[in-house]
């Protein structure tokens, strides 16, 4: 599944006109937060928690969060 998004995110990125020419976040990045969000669908020594899938949905989100801050202030906007 990580892999078949890859190529999607990046045309996407291509479209709003990002330049990730080493296609870094669709690779690390789309491909991270899907197979984080897929955890509580797969895993097999429990059964499907919402209260996890937010948790991942909460800290998928404060990530995106600190690395948007990160960025911005390493590009100096």
């Amino acid at each position: 599944m990580a892999g078949d998004q890859v190529p999607l995110v990046f045309e996407l990125l291509e479209r709003v006109g990002i330049d990730d020419v080493c296609a870094v976040f669709p690779v690390y990045g789309s491909a991270s937060v899907l197979s984080a969000l897929a955890y509580p669908f797969v895993v097999m020594t429990s059964a499907f928690s919402v209260s996890q899938l937010g948790i991942l949905v909460v800290g998928i989100d404060i990530l995106a969060r600190w690395m948007a801050v990160i960025t911005a202030s390493s590009m100096g906007c």
